[in-house]
């Protein structure tokens, strides 16, 4: 891992640095392309190392005080400008009953959801995307809500949705051509959501739009982040 990243770093670090000189068009352009080339290959190579970490066991869930609401804002936001590049809008629906302090980890957590709205993003082109966060439940130390991420994009055939999980596998060879990416993130997702008791879901409809879904419990924190 320590091999792979530091080389990488190094190429988008000096790339950046580049790019703060006096370049003519065609040069940033390339330094562009040069940048965009790196991030995914680190994207792909934190998939390959997660799917490792995850395989061999290795991977532990933490139990940490986190603010639902909060970090469900910060998944919007720093989305909401790659969704308005395609014309479609994306939201946050979230229930007022669910607005409490948690414990669990907000990392992976965001992890999972990260992935199933970019995914949304890549494969809407009209339309909306909405996250939403559901109560389900709220007992006396814990709440059981349920996180949805539903599009208005192609939709997936119904004999490839379970495919669609397995680890290098996209719904068909040529979306890796057309959408990048390496068909890792939503077995990751769906081994991640496991690890934190749930299960992940899907519904499609070609032409009709994507939703999937978990329900997960989380203890209640007492106090406030």
């Amino acid at each position: 891992s320590h091999e792979i990243r530091t080389p990488l770093n190094a190429i988008a670090g000096m790339t950046d640095l580049l790019r703060q000189t006096h370049l003519t068009s065609q040069q940033a352009e390339f330094l562009q392309n040069i940048r965009l080339s790196s991030d995914n290959l680190k994207a792909i190579i934190d998939g390959i190392f997660d799917l490792s970490t995850l395989d061999a066991g290795e991977l532990s869930i933490q139990s940490i005080p986190f603010n639902l609401k909060q970090m469900l804002q910060n998944i919007v936001l720093g989305n909401e400008l790659k969704a308005e590049e395609k014309g479609v809008g994306l939201f946050l629906k979230f229930d007022p009953r669910a607005e409490v302090s948690l414990i669990g980890d907000p990392v992976r957590l965001s992890q999972v959801l990260l992935h199933l709205v970019s995914n949304a993003i890549k494969f809407t082109s009209i339309g909306r995307i909405q996250l939403e966060l559901r109560l389900v439940t709220r007992m006396q130390n814990a709440l059981v809500v349920e996180f949805i991420v539903e599009d208005t994009g192609k939709g997936i055939p119904s004999h490839l949705q379970e495919k669609i999980f397995d680890e290098f596998t996209q719904e068909d060879s040529s979306h890796s051509r057309r959408y990048g990416g390496t068909g890792v993130g939503l077995s990751i997702s769906k081994k991640l959501v496991q690890l934190m008791g749930g299960e992940l879901r899907l519904q499609s409809r070609v032409g009709h739009g994507t939703k999937v879904s978990f329900i997960i419990g989380f203890p209640l924190h007492e106090g406030q982040i």
